[in-house]
């Protein structure tokens, strides 16, 4: 978690509700260019390059849920976890090379 924390030091890694959605987060904002918004940020979680809202959800269920306190997010990326090794070995690649980037920029 100490790996996470570093990359992604404004996502909570901890061993709480917040891990398996920060994980999520920043899947998605590392996949599809999203930039994310403050933890908690209410109705969605991240922004599009041309600034259109999109919630991000990581599930191991059979469905998720949306708040519908605020305007609905302009998009909805879902990931499932499909078994337990999936997480550790998509998160080990980008942690990986994330850190060779690090030390490139160096």
């Amino acid at each position: 978690m100490r790996a996470l924390n570093k990359l992604f030091p404004d996502r909570p890694f901890t061993p709480d509700g917040h891990l398996v959605g920060s994980i999520g987060e920043v899947i998605a904002a590392d996949t599809y260019d999203l930039t994310l918004e403050k933890c908690s940020n209410a109705g969605f979680d991240a922004k599009t390059q041309t600034l259109r809202t999109v919630e991000i959800k990581l599930t191991g269920g059979d469905s998720v849920s949306v708040s519908s306190d605020c305007n609905p997010p302009e998009f909805l990326i879902v990931f499932e976890v499909e078994c337990e090794d999936w997480i550790h070995r998509d998160l080990q690649r980008r942690i990986s090379s994330r850190a060779v980037e690090a030390k490139e920029r160096q």
